[in-house]
């Protein structure tokens, strides 16, 4: 049964992703023939290569949809690339499922991400609009439903028990006798320090704010579901790395929680500070941020910094678990 889900999952997301890639390659091959215009903002050059990135982007969203479909076809990926793929996969696309439903609710456009989130500012009709938030949802969707079945059936040893395993002691919550604290403080550290710089403005809060204007309600949204996961990260690593009251929590809670928010916090960090740069490097443009652009700047590296972290210390509880876990238990 959870075979067929799998199947079924991938499929739609990866159906659901074509039209939002044959769109946007509509748009690098109108710009470089000249017969339509660049977003706003944007010299050709700039528009044809976001859009180019975005295409190769969408193409490896319906690869990897296809290949969680058949455990023969994922089999052909190296194991690295394909947890890569995964993760960053997973950390743009769930983390705007919950974004999306609430900006439908409240009346925001949830079709359109804002510049923040990834927007690219260009004058489309409604349809293709409509379309573009599809493809994001159905493939998060897909994502959400075909991945954690995938990684389950692959790696079960991830995903079942209890937070602290039976038979180990005092200090060791994971079953290993020791634990990379450092990298343990440095996740909690930044992806709190990012929690708290999202969720600061998306409350109204104006220091780093240069541009009130455009703080609109999809900005502060987006911002705020931002530092939400950014948040979640934060608190699963407390709860894998140490969390003594939290030895009884099926473990399946903090992996799948700490997995999407460090691909959140890396994926969107990645996608927005090369942004800050072009920003900044245009004398005369239009910058679409509320945010100082240095402040930007600073807030993504630190995201950076934090979903690699966190990742680390999912990775190491994983790793200290398998060497904690009685030979055929």
């Amino acid at each position: 049964m959870a075979g067929a889900v799998r199947r079924v999952a991938g499929f739609a997301g990866a159906a659901a992703m074509v039209p939002y890639a044959v769109i946007k390659t509509s748009w690098v091959v109108g710009a470089l023939a000249g017969v339509l215009p660049a977003g706003e903002g944007f010299g050709t050059a700039g528009w044809v290569v976001l859009n180019a990135v975005t295409v190769g982007m969408a193409a490896a969203g319906i690869g990897l949809s296809l290949a969680l479909t058949r455990p023969a076809w994922s089999a052909r990926f190296p194991v690295w690339l394909l947890l890569l793929f995964a993760w960053i996969g997973a950390g743009f696309l769930v983390p705007m499922l919950p974004y999306s439903v609430v900006a439908a609710l409240l009346g925001a456009d949830p079709d359109d991400p804002p510049a923040d989130g990834g927007g690219d500012g260009s004058p489309m009709p409604g349809w293709e609009g409509a379309l573009i938030g599809v493809g994001f949802g159905g493939l998060a969707i897909g994502l959400a439903v075909a991945l954690p079945i995938h990684l389950r059936e692959r790696w079960p040893d991830a995903f079942h028990g209890r937070v602290r395993l039976p038979g180990t002691g005092g200090d060791s919550r994971t079953g290993c006798k020791s634990r990379p604290a450092g990298t343990a403080v440095t996740a909690v550290a930044a992806s709190a320090a990012v929690a708290a710089a999202d969720l600061y403005w998306a409350a109204g809060g104006s220091l780093g704010i240069v541009r009130p204007e455009h703080r609109e309600p999809a900005w502060r949204l987006m911002t705020g579901n931002s530092g939400l996961w950014a948040l979640l990260g934060c608190v699963s690593v407390l709860v894998l790395a140490g969390g003594r009251r939290a030895g009884r929590l099926p473990v399946v809670l903090p992996i799948s929680a700490a997995w999407i928010a460090s691909g959140s916090l890396f994926a969107w960090g990645a996608w927005k500070l090369p942004f800050a740069a072009y920003l900044a490097s245009r004398a005369d443009g239009e910058v679409p941020w509320p945010e100082d652009l240095a402040v930007v700047a600073a807030r993504d590296a630190v995201a950076l910094v934090a979903g690699a972290a966190v990742l680390s210390v999912v990775l190491s509880a994983h790793r200290s678990r398998r060497a904690a876990r009685p030979a055929g238990g």
